[in-house]
Order: structure tokens, then sequence, then C-alpha cells
């Protein structure tokens, strides 16, 4: 059997990552540039989300 690694990143991580405000990481999740869900409240994003949404920033 096949495992696969699924890495969620909070939005303080994410922050970190891109070296931006938390605005600065609100805007896209809020207008859907970047796939990202709540868990308890708390928004996670894929690492795939993260890297999909960086390759079209170019």
């Amino acid at each position: 059997m096949v495992q696969s690694h699924l890495a969620l990143y909070t939005l303080k991580e994410c922050r970190s990552i891109l070296k931006i405000g938390k605005n600065k990481m609100l805007e896209p999740i809020w207008n859907r540039e970047i796939e990202a869900f709540k868990i308890g409240g708390n928004w996670k994003v894929s690492e795939e989300a993260l890297r999909e949404y960086l390759h079209h920033q170019k």
C-alpha cells in the first residue's frame, strides 16, 4: 500500500514562508486564489495549494 503525506500549514506558517503579514495572507484566501479551509476555526493550507499559488504569481 502506498501512503501519501499531506502537509498542512497554518496561516502563521504560510506567512513565515512567504514573509508577508496576516492581511496579505488572508487576501488571496478570501479571493479564492489559494485553496484553504478551516479546522476548528483555524485556517489550513496544503503544501500543494501554496505551491500552486506561488507558481501562478510568476
